[in-house]
């Protein structure tokens, strides 16, 4: 039986046969026949990254595994075959482990990513922890038909775990800021290389550059996305407004919009006036969260989930939200070329 992992050398040629400023490498080879993960090892340094996956996938996951009612199961398994018991461990750990280890490797300064936004701006960077975008799977349970769209995506990763741990049609991401879609793109290859290792099947998605009110993807939020996801905690008035008027009151009727601070109040009654606000069209709920579902606050931080009902209204035309401010927030500057479809 071929060994895990093997130090991989490329010889410089000396003229005795030895081996002179090789370059070396360690090939992880997959648990499941997939392709090898390669990862720099250089003699006499410490080879932290590889030294810390290892372990990390495998020591201290015992207790996750425990927590969620698994650790008879794990003591058997480990008194019987304990190289089994480690596969056990990552398999179970994949879901959200996995995609740690890729945002780890793909963003090389999360200080640098935290700080590159403007204060107190609608672009101000937070992410939704895995753990809360699991959750939000599990209470939406999303289907082989679903477009799932996440509007200000960041450097992707909840696209990627959507791509990667679901079924549905397709996941698409749009970011406008040039560092996280910088590292977006690093985000691509690790998740390639990764599901690779695994030899895991993924669902098509697309990691796009631009500003999600640009008129080049109208049609993939109003028409073809089914789940929309939102963190719009800090958004300013003036985008919400643009949200609302421009995309969510196009949306189609049984689109669920996920987000971070509610388009609705659920509690209003219905007239004349009410008609010209999205609100009309929208039936919301609060979703579950875990203990601390965001990577900006260790504060409470709720979810809403809104589905786009239009019988709310009877037999009224067609709501469109008015437009009461002629500018928005700038976002109609900076409109670049997207980024390459990813299939699976």
């Amino acid at each position: 039986m071929e060994a895990p992992a093997e130090a991989v050398r490329t010889p410089s040629g000396s003229s005795d046969g030895s081996l002179t400023n090789p370059d070396d490498k360690l090939r992880l080879l997959s648990v499941v026949g997939g392709d090898p993960l390669y990862f720099d090892w250089k003699q006499g340094e410490s080879n932290t990254d590889m030294v810390n996956i290892i372990f990390d996938l495998i020591n201290g996951k015992v207790q996750l595994i425990r927590r969620r009612s698994h650790g008879a199961k794990i003591g058997l398994i480990f008194h019987s075959s304990p190289l089994f018991a480690v596969l056990y461990l990552i398999g179970m750990c994949f879901n959200i482990y996995i995609y740690i280890y890729i945002y780890i490797y793909a963003v090389s300064s999360a200080r640098r990513l935290n700080s590159h936004y403007q204060p107190w701006s609608s672009e101000v960077y937070g992410e939704t922890r895995y753990e809360q975008m699991q959750l939000i799977i599990d209470q939406l349970k999303f289907k082989e038909s679903d477009v799932f769209v996440d509007l200000g995506s960041g450097v992707g990763h909840l696209v990627l775990y959507v791509a990667g741990g679901t079924r549905v049609k397709k996941a698409v991401g749009i970011e406008r800021a040039a560092l996280p879609s910088e590292y977006a793109e690093n985000m691509k290859t690790e998740f390639h290389r990764w599901m690779r290792w695994w030899k895991k099947k993924y669902r098509p998605f697309m990691l796009e550059r631009g500003d999600f009110l640009d008129n080049k993807f109208r049609d993939l939020i109003t028409k073809e996305a089914t789940i929309i996801f939102i963190n719009n905690y800090a958004f300013t008035p003036d985008l919400e407004t643009c949200i609302k008027r421009e995309l969510l009151s196009e949306c189609r009727d049984g689109t669920r919009i996920v987000s971070t601070k509610s388009y609705a109040t659920g509690t209003k009654e219905i007239n004349d006036r009410l008609l010209n606000d999205v609100e009309s069209i929208l039936d919301v709920r609060q979703l579950d969260t875990v203990e601390h579902p965001t990577s900006w606050t260790d504060k409470h931080v709720p979810y809403f989930l809104h589905t786009v009902n239009r019988g709310r209204v009877g037999n009224k035309s067609h709501v469109k939200v008015e437009n009461k401010q002629e500018n928005g927030d700038g976002h109609e500057g900076s409109h670049e070329d997207n980024y390459d479809e990813e299939n699976a």
